[in-house]
């Protein structure tokens, strides 16, 4: 294994390891959502990944406290893992 790939391969666990620790905020988040059931059955409802992602974008719910804009990858997995939750 080359260094080049090596350092490819760390820089991909550690955004991983990101993704995975911060998407169960973003569904926390949802979850303290008002509207919830009714936000879930629209994002149900939404027949592709780029407009659940754009419909929890505008929710706010992947915004991490203190960052004024929401990481892609987490917006995803927050996506994913909510299309799994029971309304």
């Amino acid at each position: 294994m080359t260094s080049a790939t090596a350092s490819q391969m760390a820089v991909k666990t550690s955004e991983d390891a990101v993704v995975e620790s911060l998407a169960p905020i973003c569904v926390a988040q949802a979850n303290q959502d008002s509207l919830k059931a009714q936000k879930l059955e629209e994002l149900k409802g939404l027949a592709t990944t780029s407009k659940r992602a754009n419909f929890i974008k505008d929710q706010g719910w992947a915004i991490m406290p203190g960052r004024t804009t929401a990481d892609n990858k987490v917006v995803a997995e927050c996506a994913r893992q909510l299309m799994l939750l029971e309304s």
